[in-house]
């Protein structure tokens, strides 16, 4: 009988408890702390009775609250162990472009004899131009990028006034007249197209491109005295070479250009014929100009 007490007071004890782990009732440490055994005993039997008072009493019992744990699905458990995946970014230079700017040459020493010959004038002259100028450029082409890497085509165009003009005054053979004679070249337009290779860095280009086309010269001579007058003029575009090397910087979609280059023209030798005025000019090797420019563009 006293066993069941005890029981029925373990009960009332958990019905009131409202936390996972109950404190023990005061009661119960109390009877637990005596020495005799029948005391004891005696002392958890008034115990019970107690906490059968108090839950007749109080009949509601209050449940313990339940913890639920979430099932994960077990394709979501899979999921949450893979490996996330890593967007590789798309070269930036890769693809179409377009830009335009300007550009400054400076072309190596060009050689020039004109002569005239009309009696009772006969006279020549020789002199020495050192082209140079600026021009407007333009450019479109498409790149191909392999990581950092990159190979590309573009067709060039330049329009300007790299030219030199030179006048010399002497005296006529043969006559009391001082006759002045000019030379002019320039050489105002180029087309080529060049193959570009380069490495990436971000958003940054290094590159070398060469190329093959054409640049346009014109040359000019006049001879000037106190009764005659003449001129002679010769127009051709001659082949022509470019090799360069540049940076690029981009700024979203558009882009700034920086570049050097040097041009081989095929026109060490050039000969103007007319009557009574004839002339003649060559380069010593080859005819060289050395350009800087500088462009902006933006990729399609």
């Amino acid at each position: 009988m006293r066993v069941s007490w005890i029981a029925l007071y373990a009960v009332a004890i958990g019905a009131f408890s409202t936390t996972a782990t109950a404190a023990p009732s005061t009661d119960l440490v109390f009877c637990s702390k005596m020495q005799n055994k029948a005391e004891r005993i005696a002392c958890y039997d008034a115990a019970a009775r107690i906490a059968e008072t108090k839950l007749r009493s109080n009949p509601t019992v209050v449940a313990r609250p339940v913890t639920t744990v979430p099932v994960q699905p077990a394709h979501d458990a899979y999921a949450s162990k893979a490996p996330a995946l890593v967007e590789t970014r798309r070269n930036p230079f890769h693809g179409a472009y377009a830009a335009i700017g300007g550009s400054y040459g400076l072309s190596s020493d060009r050689n020039s004899f004109s002569s005239f010959s009309s009696p009772p004038v006969f006279t020549s002259t020789s002199v020495s131009v050192h082209p140079s100028g600026p021009s407007a450029v333009a450019t479109i082409g498409y790149n191909l990028a392999f990581e950092r890497w990159l190979i590309g085509i573009e067709l060039d165009g330049r329009w300007g006034a790299e030219q030199a003009r030179i006048s010399a005054a002497n005296n006529v053979c043969c006559t009391l007249l001082t006759a002045t004679q000019t030379y002019q070249y320039n050489n105002d337009a180029a087309v080529h197209v060049s193959g570009r290779i380069g490495a990436s860095i971000d958003d940054t280009l290094i590159f070398a491109k060469l190329g093959l086309g054409g640049s346009h010269i014109t040359e000019k001579y006049t001879y000037t005295d106190t009764v005659r007058f003449a001129a002679i003029m010769k127009s051709i575009w001659v082949p022509s070479a470019i090799f360069g090397v540049g940076i690029e910087q981009n700024f979203g979609r558009a882009f700034a250009r920086v570049s050097a280059e040097l041009e081989a023209i095929s026109a060490a030798s050039l000969q103007t014929a007319g009557s009574p005025l004839s002339g003649s000019s060559f380069a010593d090797g080859a005819s060289w100009t050395a350009r800087g420019s500088g462009m902006i563009g933006v990729r399609f």
